[in-house]
């Protein structure tokens, strides 16, 4: 069985899609606050979860990362996407 393709996207891009893709994972983190008064740290970013039938998803999606704040508890966003294949014929 063919293992999944993993794609990690710290910065904006674009995602293409591999050749035989059946299901799509994605992974995605929101860019998290900075601290507006010393000593507080910001807010967390937003956590999402998907997952696609690969053949409803374009071959290329553009990918868009967040900043997160430039204080103290800012975090920048990312994207992970996993992309799953259908077992070749005659493989289980």
């Amino acid at each position: 069985m063919r293992e999944p393709d993993i794609q990690y996207f710290a910065e904006s891009g674009t995602w293409r899609k591999p050749a035989g893709a059946a299901r799509v994972d994605v992974l995605l983190k929101a860019g998290s606050g900075g601290s507006a008064v010393a000593g507080t740290d910001g807010s967390g970013g937003t956590l999402r979860f998907e997952s696609f039938a690969a053949a409803g998803i374009a071959d290329e999606v553009g990918v868009v990362i967040g900043r997160g704040g430039r204080g103290p508890g800012g975090a920048d966003g990312y994207a992970l996407v996993l992309t799953h294949f259908s077992p070749a014929e005659g493989q289980e």
